[in-house]
């Protein structure tokens, strides 16, 4: 009997040969980012008359511009999914690990790749290390809806009592998946940073005075270390990533502790909810952000440069350079919106479509 994930894949393969469509968008078979991300773009090409399908598989698909929205979506430890060559191939890949084994795969795929896209210039130079031409790689923000993402439609308070937060704390927020795996996470994905991240809040002087509210999937490490800290906290799951526009309401502060990154999204989703912003400097961060203008960037990826800018975040909190931080946030974000960013998209397949 076929297992429901084989049904799956069968019925996208199905669906990728029989259905017409421009441009394939291959996403992970999981409600997060990736798949939230093809449907953002999905909508939007629509609205510009660019077919665009979302699938979990590339096979089946003939003649076609294949966007894989991950590298993960092709490329294993082993090598890359064919695809036959009568396609076009879009790779986004947003950020390299250290001893990321599919980098090694990169040099012998120039051939079918048309564009390697990614977010951000520490991501491209790392492509570049590796011999892959410029003339090929492309750099388009991850963008964020500014239609969703709207500060003046929600309510701090209403939403900490909505969520049963504590009102006399200062919420630090902290919405990714940071676990390996999609069970309880107990094995931190270092990438991301979560052992920073209990280092800095572990470095706090008043831990009784600090609550974290946490989202997104295989959180258990964090969770645990917070146990063991005694910093309280409340972990809400969304199914649907954009659903986590509400919990950006209810903080006074987001810290982004990553090692590497492409983007992430945090950033954007706090300057556009005039969220202060703690954060190393990688992917995105790196290209837009300012130290003590739109974030407080941590000189270093420690528990020890973190926590510092933390205190510092915490003891600005109602204070005019704060607020001013905030505003200067929220007026870069305003060029990281969907409708800016998938122009670029749109002209990129419209232009692989008439080759």
């Amino acid at each position: 009997m076929l297992s429901l994930r084989k049904f799956r894949v069968l019925y996208h393969i199905l669906m990728n040969y029989i259905v017409d469509y421009d441009v394939l968008y291959v996403i992970e078979d999981a409600d997060w980012v990736v798949k939230s991300e093809g449907m953002n773009y999905q909508k939007y090409m629509k609205r510009n008359g660019i077919r665009l399908r979302l699938s979990i598989t590339p096979i089946g698909a003939r003649d076609k511009t294949i966007h894989f929205g991950s590298v993960s979506t092709w490329i294993n430890d082993n090598g890359a999914k064919k695809i036959h060559s009568s396609n076009k191939i879009v790779l986004t890949w947003y950020h390299v690990p250290e001893n990321d084994k599919r980098i090694n795969y990169l040099k012998n795929l120039v051939p079918q790749i048309s564009y390697l896209h990614t977010s951000c210039e520490i991501s491209k130079k790392i492509f570049l290390s590796y011999e892959f031409p410029e003339s090929k790689i492309i750099i388009v923000p991850i963008p964020v809806d500014l239609e969703v993402f709207d500060i003046d439609k929600f309510d701090k308070q209403f939403t900490r009592q909505k969520y049963q937060l504590p009102t006399d704390k200062f919420i630090i927020g902290s919405f990714q998946k940071d676990g390996n795996g999609w069970g309880e996470g107990m094995t931190p994905k270092l990438v991301k940073g979560p052992d920073l991240l209990c280092d800095a809040l572990d470095l706090l002087e008043k831990k009784d005075q600090i609550h974290l509210l946490l989202s997104g999937p295989a959180r258990g490490y964090v969770k645990s270390r917070l146990d063991k800290s005694g910093i309280s906290f409340t972990h809400v799951y969304l199914k649907d990533p954009s659903d986590v526009v509400e919990l950006y309401s209810a903080i006074d502060a987001y810290v982004i502790s990553s090692r590497v990154e492409g983007g992430p999204k945090a950033l954007m989703e706090s300057w556009a909810m005039k969220v202060p912003l703690i954060s190393t400097n990688v992917g995105m961060c790196a290209d837009y952000g300012i130290d003590d203008v739109n974030l407080y960037f941590s000189k270093d990826h420690s528990g020890a440069s973190i926590s510092k800018e933390l205190r510092q975040a915490i003891s600005d909190l109602k204070s005019s350079s704060a607020k001013q931080m905030v505003e200067n946030g929220f007026n870069a974000v305003k060029n990281l919106s969907y409708d800016k960013c998938s122009k670029d998209w749109l002209k990129l397949y419209k232009n692989l479509m008439t080759k």
